[in-house]
């Protein structure tokens, strides 16, 4: 994508830029890319922000700083950043693993979400 259209009200932004392996500093072009996306009124992040570390959360100063997404949906658990999400909905998205792992993570067990592929949090 060589530019985003401009923000409008009814505009949303899916980020799945990076996945949750990402390490922070951000290269370019990406500071530039996220800084774009923040301008928009809503962004619906796919498992971790973009720029986020899984940990620690959102950086200080810096590309992906200023990304704050409206709606997180967090795939198989929420991660440690979403301590740090203040937007106004968290999803969880089903992703089918095996019994053990979830159960050795504490995981809510695959039977108890029944038919749903999404559960919401918050």
């Amino acid at each position: 994508v060589d530019a985003l259209p401009p923000p409008s009200r009814t505009t949303v932004v899916v980020d799945a830029v990076f996945g949750f392996s990402f390490r922070p500093p951000l290269r370019a072009p990406f500071g530039e890319v996220l800084s774009s996306m923040s301008a928009f009124p809503h962004i619906v992040a796919v498992d971790v922000p973009s720029g986020w570390d899984v940990d620690a959360g959102p950086p200080k100063t810096g590309g992906g700083a200023e990304l704050r997404p409206s709606v997180l949906v967090s795939l198989t658990a929420p991660k440690r950043c979403a301590s740090a999400f203040d937007g106004t909905a968290h999803f969880l998205g089903k992703v089918l693993m095996p019994p053990e792992v979830g159960e050795a993570h504490g995981l809510l067990p695959q039977t108890a979400w029944g038919s749903s592929q999404v559960v919401r949090l918050v």
